[in-house]
């Protein structure tokens, strides 16, 4: 008799699902909306993802962003007819923004203040700290090169105050300086374009592009109770809600270890 044998396909595997990778980054983050350009000094970042698929993956990552910057908005510009001028950006974040600012505090900022900070101002540190949610999908699969697109969902807690925060410095008007610190929370999201690129089974390069942006205003601001609320501390207060509205543009380079 004929025996009919019928070839039967092997199913397709999904040869990476469940793969587990670690993401440590390194890179730079710039800052930008109308009223501020800033760039950050360092922003490191820690990745663990998992492969659901050839094609999809999610993970959870922290990252922390460290900028220094000078108080522009307090800037002494120049000088008409022997006073003080300042800018408009100082202008719009003034404590008494629309009542008269040169009337209150002129003298505060006056020459006595850059006498004792300088022309620029004080310099303001702030320190962000950030727990993310995010997603990639690969456009390449089973590939050395593998570029992807990805979104995420953070929450960020960020850290006001001034580098020179003790409380022996200028005094003015029963004002003295020291101790200014300002609090605050929010949720953002970001959006990605990347690559990764393989070197061997276990050790990989991650580059990657990304933008985000605050999706909430400011969640739980505190302020610090200082040795007296003054113009500085409020300067902080606002600068921080500024910084829920930014934009983020975020270039980082990592190394990729495959479990």
């Amino acid at each position: 008799s004929n025996i009919v044998t019928k070839s039967v396909k092997p199913s397709k595997k999904v040869e990476n699902k469940g793969l587990i990778k670690l993401i440590p980054s390194f890179g730079v983050v710039n800052l930008v909306n109308k009223n501020l350009d800033i760039e950050s000094k360092i922003q490191a970042s820690l990745n663990l993802e998992t492969l659901i698929s050839n094609r999809f993956s999610i993970g959870l990552g922290f990252s922390y962003m460290n900028v220094e910057m000078t108080d522009i908005g307090s800037n002494q510009v120049g000088m008409i007819g022997g006073g003080n001028y300042f800018n408009n950006f100082y202008n719009y974040y003034s404590p008494t923004y629309g009542q008269g600012y040169n009337q209150l505090y002129n003298n505060f900022y006056g020459q006595n203040y850059y006498d004792q900070y300088g022309q620029g101002g004080r310099q303001i540190k702030f320190k962000n700290f950030t727990v993310e949610i995010n997603s990639k999908f690969f456009l390449l699969t089973n590939k050395r090169i593998r570029p992807y697109l990805g979104l995420g969902v953070n929450y960020n807690r960020g850290i006001l105050n001034y580098e020179d925060n003790n409380y022996s410095g200028y005094q003015w008007n029963s004002y003295q300086l020291g101790g200014e610190s300002y609090h605050s929370s929010f949720i953002g999201m970001q959006a990605s374009v990347g690559t990764e690129v393989e070197f061997s089974k276990h050790i990989g390069l991650n580059l990657e592009l990304k933008y985000g942006r605050g999706l909430t205003s400011e969640l739980n601001g505190q302020s610090a109770q200082s040795f007296l609320y003054n113009p500085d501390q409020e300067r902080l207060e606002r600068l921080g809600a500024e910084l829920t509205n930014v934009n983020l543009f975020n270039i980082n380079a990592g190394l990729l270890v495959k479990f």
